[in-house]
């Protein structure tokens, strides 16, 4: 058996390099093959743990003897931590990549999620998930109006006699948007629904304050119906503490804030919280219907990859029509061809709003 000594440290400067090899080797598979290169800012913390470990134990060759074995008792430590960050990290990514969310939990351990799902599929007593209600009439006449009054020219594709599921939206301007969604939010909560707004473009406070001055008095009675994802803050805010203060202005509109982990994983989880939060409001084993807007989710771009992105697109949109009750509406900015494409096949309705060419707003049908 190695015994690990000041003349001897040789061991666990071994298992550090080696520790290190296989998260360059695991993160290179994950960055070129999985097309997941913001994933990589994970292997940083083991990094400087296994630094941790090399300095301590080159340290203790110049501290006195009595202090070399507490030296490199403290890197021996060192390394075990690192080893279960690993093992965190290692696990996440897995997830990740396998379930398509950024939440460690026991449902996600082998066997346990098969067996939960089988559950599901075995029990005949209807729930709150799958029973939901469908867009009723009035709303949807409502919805067509708002999307007529925005220039939508429904004369080839008109979703009046068919169940509307979906919307996509290219912008040049943030504000072009934000009247639209608006006007989509304020109807859904009129009727007494739910509204989720997930948006990678800003902090949500500011489509909560026009959403809130479009409701009036009403607003109070109707937002704890709302729950916006902040998934801008954990991409794009850094350390500006800005954005702190800005979540204890949100806690004061009523409205309830969840703040997404980085990647779309993380927007995904999120996703799920605010579905199990609209559960609890709701009081009731039938699911209102829910307006769920992705705001310029595809600027994650800059960080992931834009495979990550179609991956998003290819999952939610069909996912949430098969869920039924929802209308999803995807605003995005500054798209490529490929995946403006790729959002318009899987929409019921596809188009322009710019205001900036023209101070009119024109939306055209992209289907």
């Amino acid at each position: 058996m190695t015994t690990l000594t000041i003349e001897n440290p040789w061991p666990i400067l071994t298992a550090t390099a080696g520790l290190v090899a296989f998260h360059i080797g695991l993160y290179t598979l994950v960055g070129r093959e999985r097309k997941a290169p913001f994933v990589i800012n994970d292997i940083f913390p083991v990094f400087l743990l296994c630094l941790l470990v090399a300095i301590t134990t080159t340290a203790a060759f110049f501290m006195p003897a009595a202090w070399t074995s507490y030296a490199l008792q403290v890197a021996a430590a060192i390394f075990l931590t690192a080893l279960v960050v690993s093992l965190v990290v290692v696990y996440r990514t897995t997830i990740r990549f396998i379930y398509f969310v950024d939440k460690i939990n026991l449902f996600h351990l082998p066997l346990v999620r098969p067996l939960k799902r089988f559950w599901s599929l075995v029990n005949p007593k209807p729930n709150y998930s799958n029973n939901a209600l469908p867009i009723d009439a009035d709303l949807l006449r409502k919805i067509l109006s708002v999307l007529s009054d925005f220039g939508l020219d429904l004369s080839k594709n008109s979703p009046a006699n068919q169940s509307l599921s979906s919307i996509g939206v290219q912008v040049e301007r943030l504000d072009a948007s934000r009247k639209l969604l608006v006007a989509l939010s304020a109807a859904f909560l009129r009727h007494e629904n739910f509204v989720q707004y997930v948006t990678a473009a800003n902090h949500p406070i500011d489509f909560i304050a026009n959403l809130q001055k479009e409701m009036g008095q009403d607003w109070q009675a109707r937002a704890g119906n709302v729950i916006a994802i902040d998934a801008y803050s954990s991409h794009f805010a850094f350390i500006d503490s800005i954005y702190a203060k800005k979540d204890r202005d949100f806690a004061g509109t009523g409205a309830r804030l969840i703040q997404s982990k980085r990647t779309y994983a993380g927007i995904h989880s999120a996703s799920s919280a605010a579905f199990k939060l609209f559960k609890t409001n709701a009081n009731s084993e039938s699911r209102k219907p829910a307006l769920v807007i992705y705001e310029f989710t595809g600027a994650l771009t800059d960080l992931e990859s834009v495979e990550q992105f179609r991956i998003f697109l290819r999952h939610v949109i069909p996912s949430e029509k098969l869920w039924g009750g929802m209308l999803t509406v995807f605003v995005e900015s500054g798209l490529g061809d490929n995946e403006w494409r790729l959002l318009k096949t899987y929409v019921d309705i596809a188009g322009d709003v710019n205001f900036l060419s023209n101070p009119e707003t024109t939306m055209e049908a992209g289907r």
